[in-house]
């Protein structure tokens, strides 16, 4: 007998990934459906993506006015479904369009939800190497993995162990609280989502693949100053919208 699990649509952003995109594997998940957000790719991103849905009818397409980045990029496309929409689904979430995060994962990721006792709200993909996973990561992206974390710990007293894998889910009901405001970094947009997710119950699944896929958009030297400018800025902001929240 087989256990239902719930129903499942991942939001896919998408930024000149024509290179990467491997379309036949998500042809390969009849029960997940897939909502691609091009984020005004400058190459053939847009026109692949639309052949695919138009063979594949039951996923779609929604394109980004403008650059928007990730996290935008995602809140486009949630922002997108109307309310009608959403309550077709259990969970929604996101995952990277290379899928170095492969598909077969979005069952783990709910079977290990039902371990627990409290009912679970976002599952958040974590790159633990652990016995009998596979977990490939460059040298450089592990250390600024550690060192990311460190500081996120330090800034927001955020104790997750990998808050910036590309897989992530959320239990439908709560995705258009979530995701109403916009969101304050491009770069660092988890880190506000763990933020907003205070008081519900989070939890990381440790994966048991996750592949670092060429073509990556993070330059490490060049976006390593972006990143921790962001999450200053964040830190301020989340601060006075604290602030503003108590006096008024």
């Amino acid at each position: 007998m087989t256990t239902y699990l719930g129903r499942v649509l991942l939001i896919i952003p998408c930024f000149n990934e024509e290179k990467r995109l491997r379309l036949v594997e998500f042809s390969k998940f009849p029960h997940l459906q897939f909502l691609f957000v091009n984020d005004c790719s400058k190459d053939r991103t847009p026109q692949i993506l639309e052949d695919f849905c138009r063979d594949h009818p039951r996923h779609r397409v929604v394109h980004a006015d403008f650059n928007v980045g990730k996290g935008e990029a995602v809140r486009v496309g949630i922002t997108s479904l109307k309310s009608s929409e959403i309550k077709n689904y259990d969970w929604i979430g996101f995952w990277d369009a290379d899928l170095s995060t492969p598909l077969w994962e979005v069952d783990n990721f709910l079977k290990f939800s039902l371990t627990y006792q409290r009912p679970v709200d976002a599952i958040f993909g974590s790159r633990i190497k652990k016995l009998g996973s596979v977990i490939k990561r460059s040298q450089m992206r592990k250390f600024m993995s550690l060192f990311f974390k460190l500081v996120v710990e330090k800034f927001f007293l955020v104790t997750f162990y990998d808050s910036q894998c590309g897989a992530k889910l959320f239990r439908a009901s709560i995705v258009q609280d979530l995701f109403r405001d916009k969101l304050i970094s491009r770069w660092v947009f988890d880190i506000e989502i763990l933020n907003r997710l205070a008081g519900k119950h989070v939890v990381e699944y440790p994966l048991q693949e996750w592949l670092d896929v060429p073509g990556s958009k993070l330059n490490i030297a060049r976006d390593s100053i972006r990143i921790f400018s962001d999450l200053i800025h964040m830190r301020k902001e989340l601060n006075e919208r604290k602030i503003n929240e108590k006096s008024s």
